[in-house]
């Protein structure tokens, strides 16, 4: 199941964005690994701000995957940034980063990006 996130979910949210830089660092040693607890903050003001949105994908009530996307205001129009995208090793493969795009495409169109 994909949904918006809410407040509660930032720990959750927190983790995995620590998850996911751990990963990169794995790739490329000069990459940064930030805490969980500084994540939770971001996702926090993220999901609090004008314009941006953080969807999570749950299985069995376990958020096991996240996207964060933002409307950037251009020239002549409006445009839809997703930003972070992540799902957790062990349930990729599955669809359910497709569906968490899916998500954001809806969520774009409903605030008039094209």
């Amino acid at each position: 199941m994909v949904r918006k996130a809410t407040v509660k979910d930032t720990n959750a949210i927190g983790a995995l964005l620590n998850e996911y830089d751990r990963h990169e660092h794995s790739l490329d040693k000069t990459q940064k690994v930030e805490s969980a607890a500084k994540y939770k903050k971001y996702a926090e003001k993220f999901i609090k701000g004008n314009k941006k949105i953080i969807l999570v994908a749950e299985e069995k009530g376990k958020i096991i995957g996240f996207l964060d996307a933002k409307i950037l205001k251009q020239k002549k129009e409006n445009v839809g940034s997703i930003r972070n995208l992540f799902v957790k090793s062990g349930y990729r493969s599955g669809g359910c980063g497709s569906k968490l795009i899916a998500e954001a495409l809806k969520w774009f169109k409903k605030n008039k990006v094209k």
